[in-house]
């Protein structure tokens, strides 16, 4: 349900049809309350010119992950969002290139085209978009030259930082992809793939804070390790947990699991910086305010600090400027009500 985590973040898509009826293609072709499952396996001869995609997937799955840092919807109440007017516009995207050995992502919303025998689907913020349509035996996709290809692994501006995001051109899609009927278990597999280095370690964050009553996330860093590492601003850094992840199910949105922190850091200079901040699951980690949190294993965590637009230089974190050397933080969980860098 790689959709689900994106729909929450405001951040991330926005819906382009959102409001309208949901394109009868889409349900024939994704039913609502089925698993549907379409890909496609390209290489040798059966590649293009140019073509450099060799493997694509279209998919909705119902399936809760319980991965996630989500607190997942059961099928049916997954089923039961979906079947709500104007909310079916949800496909995922899978894809492979035979350049690079990564596994990209991403997820779209389809509207009615101009030529209403063919759907579009799209990311916003000028994410590019494909057209489809139905075939007897599976899914036509098209890319226009003009339309640009397609943004996978990031929207807005923030790329998956596992494998960095990439835009697929019309000519490296192939222009045209023949997807064919998969069984649903195939797109779980790709779905779970899509994000390795979470793989060897399957419990999401928010249930070791509910499991083992973290309430603190905390590192102080002693002479000799900030010697080692000169372009390293932070001295110490803390995360109050105020209480485990909760499910906001607001009537009219999706709903979102938050998690209520205080984040507080000391830097070279003595000066304290501190703050309230309310974080935000999506996928297999928390979006906070100018940082990110996700789990690492039984007894820490990671921070990972400063936004996804410039990587090239040093983070900002509560509008500090940090120093490069400062861009992830191991913290150390313990159970203290007292967790604060003073």
């Amino acid at each position: 349900m790689r959709c689900f985590a994106y729909a929450a973040a405001a951040f991330l898509l926005a819906l382009p049809a959102s409001g309208q009826e949901v394109p009868a293609q889409v349900h024939e072709m994704f039913p609502a309350g089925q698993d549907a499952c379409y890909g496609a396996k390209l290489s040798g001869a059966a590649l293009k010119p140019g073509q450099t995609l060799g493997e694509f997937y279209l998919y909705r799955i119902y399936e809760p992950n319980p991965e996630l840092e989500e607190i997942a919807m059961t099928r049916e109440e997954a089923i039961a969002w979906f079947a709500k007017p104007g909310s079916g516009h949800w496909l995922d995207v899978i894809a492979r290139f035979n350049d690079k050995p990564f596994t990209y992502s991403q997820s779209v919303s389809c509207w009615a085209g101009d030529d209403k025998s063919r759907l579009r689907c799209g990311v916003d913020c000028d994410g590019g978009s494909f057209s489809f349509e139905r075939r007897r035996d599976g899914i036509t996709l098209g890319f226009d030259e003009d339309g640009g290809g397609l943004s996978l692994n990031q929207s807005c501006g923030e790329p998956d930082d596992e494998s960095g995001g990439r835009w697929m051109t019309a000519k490296e899609a192939g222009s045209t992809i023949a997807l064919t009927p998969q069984p649903a278990a195939a797109c779980i597999a790709e779905d779970r793939a899509a994000r390795p280095a979470f793989a060897a370690d399957p419990v999401p964050l928010r249930e070791r804070i509910a499991a083992s009553g973290w309430r603190c996330l905390k590192r102080s860093y002693d002479k000799a390790h900030l010697t080692k590492h000169p372009k390293q601003k932070v001295t110490a850094i803390a995360v109050a947990i105020k209480a485990p992840a909760k499910l906001e199910t607001p009537e009219a949105d999706f709903p979102s699991t938050l998690l209520d922190v205080a984040l507080s850091f000391r830097l070279r200079d003595g000066s304290v910086k501190t703050k309230d901040v309310e974080c935000r699951a999506s996928q297999y980690e928390f979006f906070c305010e100018s940082f990110r949190l996700r789990r690492r294993d039984g007894a820490s965590a990671w921070l990972v600090a400063g936004e996804y637009t410039d990587p090239e230089n040093p983070p900002a974190m509560l509008e500090t400027t940090l120093g490069s050397d400062d861009r992830l933080f191991r913290l150390e969980a313990g159970t203290q009500a007292n967790c604060r860098v003073n």
